[in-house]
């Protein structure tokens, strides 16, 4: 049987530079304005909190440790007590710490080239007749941010004390979660290609994607490592081996990994409608181009992973536990599990489609989105609470 159609071209008057507007008024900003006004309602109490209770007390004991820090004869008589009890075992080495500053890196890496597609997207740089424009463009950023990424990953490593060889093995180390995510979108593309689908990428845009990988990408990123491990100033804090550490700490119910991961629900309250929004444009007939919101919900994450982990390491030093690294990272990242969760309750209640191709594409597509918003979310969160760290107990006296 044939099949045949016929078009028929009707005269308007809309000027070619608005051809687009009747798709960005359809759509209801009242939704995306609520969201805002969510995110920062949730970074005014976060923020409230975090003055009240971790500003006046830490003013409190540290103007108390410098009072008595003036007077030799008080200064040796004088307990510590709390957070301050770790003045020599808070920056103990933590457990696989060329993996955290691997992943840091990358995370580094993935929020800028978030931020410059945002700004690009809402100044009409990328435009949304455009397909596959915008991913474009993140591809490229993504590699040629590589030499940042690697620059600040050995940063990180070169102020936890690691030499040059291990600021390059963690250089090495990252290279292998994007290639994890490579390789789950190429399986991806082959399953389209077996079912004879019109989405499939063509082969020679693959062989382009590998040769920019490994020929741009590793080298700017062993060069961002170079510079970052042989001029950066060594002027971290001191650090000191796990096996020496001498620090007994008290263990919490909120120490559980599980507790520790509900923190990760407050950043994906923040970018639950925006989030909604986005699957709705890639899996559903909606054009996503308010980029403007996009890019103050980036903002909001960035406030709400660093308070959120702030909080939470404080509470955590405070009861002697030196090993805040990892949770520091954990309790921000858990996030990307919430955006896996809503993204089974998605597929339930709006595309419920049989088992085939299509769900395989779409768990497949949501398990790398959640995976990237963990590193994202945890990599802010960390740096946070790594700056955090460094400057409180700057300010005291260690022995």
């Amino acid at each position: 049987m044939t099949f045949s159609y016929s078009v028929f071209f009707k005269e308007s008057n809309i000027e070619w530079g608005s051809r687009w507007d009747p798709y960005i008024e359809s759509g209801d900003t009242n939704i995306h304005w609520f969201s805002i006004i969510i995110c920062f309602a949730c970074i005014i109490c976060l923020i409230a909190i975090t003055i009240q209770i971790l500003g006046r007390t830490l003013k409190s004991d540290i103007e108390s440790y410098i009072r008595i820090g003036r007077h030799e004869s008080s200064f040796s008589t004088y307990i510590d007590t709390g957070w301050k009890l770790l003045k020599n075992d808070v920056f103990i080495h933590p457990k696989t710490g060329l993996l955290l500053c691997s992943i840091v890196g990358i995370g580094v890496q993935l929020v800028i080239m978030l931020f410059i597609t945002f700004v690009t997207c809402f100044f009409g740089i990328i435009s949304p007749e455009r397909r596959g424009g915008m991913v474009t463009i993140m591809i490229f950023l993504y590699i040629f941010l590589s030499l940042i990424g690697g620059l600040s990953q050995s940063f990180l490593a070169k102020s936890m004390k690691y030499n040059f060889n291990e600021c390059t093995l963690a250089t090495i180390m990252s290279f292998f979660i994007p290639s994890i995510i490579f390789g789950l979108y190429f399986i991806l593309n082959l399953l389209l290609w077996i079912s004879n689908s019109s989405g499939v990428v063509p082969l020679n845009i693959v062989i382009i994607v590998i040769i920019l990988w490994i020929g741009i990408l590793y080298p700017l990123a062993i060069v961002g490592t170079y510079i970052g491990a042989r001029f950066c100033i060594e002027d971290g804090p001191p650090y000191v081996s796990a096996k020496v550490s001498r620090n007994h700490y008290k263990k919490r119910w909120y120490h559980n990994w599980f507790f520790v991961s509900l923190g990760g629900i407050i950043p994906f309250i923040s970018i639950f409608l925006e989030l909604r929004n986005i699957m709705i444009s890639i899996w559903g007939e909606y054009y996503f181009v308010l980029f403007g919101f996009l890019c103050l919900v980036l903002i909001s994450l960035v406030i709400l992973c660093g308070c959120i982990s702030i909080a939470s390491t404080y509470l955590l030093l405070n009861t002697g536990n030196p090993y805040w690294w990892w949770r520091s990272f954990w309790v921000s990242g858990s996030s990307g599990i919430y955006v896996m969760i809503f993204a089974i309750f998605y597929y339930a209640q709006e595309i419920k489609a049989p088992m085939g191709i299509t769900t395989i594409l779409y768990f497949g597509h949501m398990l790398a989105i959640s995976g990237l918003i963990t590193i994202i979310a945890g990599t802010i969160g960390f740096l946070a609470s790594f700056i955090f760290v460094k400057k409180i107990y700057s300010l005291i006296k260690s022995d």
